[in-house]
């Protein structure tokens, strides 16, 4: 138990010396971030997230407080700025297929046949999604493809939310979309 003080401690002073770094540069860094971001909110979003990003990587050993400056702070942003667009193309995409696949029942202007092309490539997909699953690590696989691709979230987002690292998300998905492409 006296431990945790003493790391509490130190993660405190990180926090403390992250937050001087970033106040130093705060307005230039600001403005950066108003630049890519749609508005006020986003742009606080993207602040806040800065430093959530460097005050882990330096408790987690993975940058030097001495290699903090205005450029890492501004290349940090704008791979914030990137990943969250990427995240909002995947929603997008997923968000149209799962509109597509919700209207096939309803009446539209495709033919008959294009429907029934349609329902059978969903189902031909939900079948290998079956088979995938059945297979030796093929339910992690399959969880992993769901939720990048068809929920829209990031690898990292994928990797946090199945408590793995985000180099065994990215085989994960290498396998899936592999799987994928031999059956189709």
């Amino acid at each position: 138990m006296g431990e945790i003080p003493g790391a509490y401690t130190e993660q405190s002073e990180t926090s403390k010396i992250v937050f001087q770094l970033v106040r130093k540069h705060e307005d230039e860094l600001r403005h950066y971030a108003r630049s890519m971001a749609k508005n006020n909110a986003d742009t606080d979003d993207l602040m806040q997230h800065m430093q959530e990003k460097l005050l882990r990587a330096i408790v987690e050993n993975k940058i030097d407080l001495q290699k903090l400056n205005h450029g890492y702070f501004k290349r940090t942003l704008k791979n914030l700025h990137i990943d969250q667009l990427r995240s909002n193309e995947r929603k997008k995409r997923g968000n149209a297929a799962y509109e597509e696949v919700s209207s096939l029942g309803e009446e539209s202007s495709n033919t008959p046949e294009e429907l029934t092309q349609t329902k059978e490539q969903i189902e031909k997909l939900r079948a290998l999604f079956e088979v995938l699953g059945g297979t030796k690590d093929g339910a992690i696989v399959k969880q992993a493809l769901e939720l990048h691709y068809i929920e829209g979230k990031s690898e990292r987002e994928v990797a946090a939310t199945m408590g793995k690292p985000r180099s065994t998300i990215q085989g994960y998905l290498k396998q899936g979309r592999e799987f994928l492409q031999e059956h189709l």
